[in-house]
């Protein structure tokens, strides 16, 4: 051998430089690709709420902070008309959801039927407070049932980010009602 042939003991224990820059450049790859993934799942939350349509397609959606949504004013009055079409004596609700008041008497345009010493005497009029009870009744447990479905589909419209912001609110177990 002649000594430009000869190895040092270095060379023998140490791979060729273009080897030990290869090996770190794989390295900070794999460091740049936790980055890249944590982007890309945000990319994929922030596509998700994007692309929100809510329970009913045909409704609004609130909460996208990012973007111009249609107004809250605008979910309710499409509220409003989709409980008066879809829900049996769904106009009832229009008092609940405009202007917040849960008061069935005031929202349906009936009172709870009274009997005086003169009714009691005549049978038809005894007949006809039977009845008035029975549909004040029957439209008391619709209003009801009605507030669940109502309630629900505004939740439905809610993007996830704003429901959780919702649900994490102290009055809403009280509200939950």
């Amino acid at each position: 051998m002649t000594e430009q042939q000869t190895t040092t003991p270095e060379a023998e224990t140490h791979p060729p430089s273009s080897n030990n820059n290869t090996n770190t450049s794989m390295r900070n790859n794999n460091n740049r690709c936790r980055p890249n993934h944590r982007n890309s799942n945000l990319a994929s939350m922030a596509n998700a709420e994007r692309n929100f349509k809510g329970k009913i397609e045909d409704l609004p959606v609130i909460g996208r902070p990012y973007e111009q949504t249609d107004t809250y004013e605008k979910l309710i009055d499409a509220a409003v008309d989709y409980s008066i079409i879809n829900f049996e004596e769904g106009d009832d609700l229009t008092k609940l959801l405009e202007k917040g008041e849960n008061d069935f008497e005031k929202s349906s345009g009936m009172e709870m039927p009274t009997l005086t010493t003169a009714e009691e005497e005549v049978k038809a009029k005894v007949y006809v407070y039977q009845k008035k009870t029975d549909l004040y009744l029957k439209r008391e447990h619709l209003f009801g049932q009605n507030k669940k479905k109502v309630f629900t589909i505004l939740l439905g419209q809610c993007t996830p980010s704003l429901l959780t912001s919702v649900k994490s609110s102290t009055n809403w177990t009280a509200k939950n009602d």
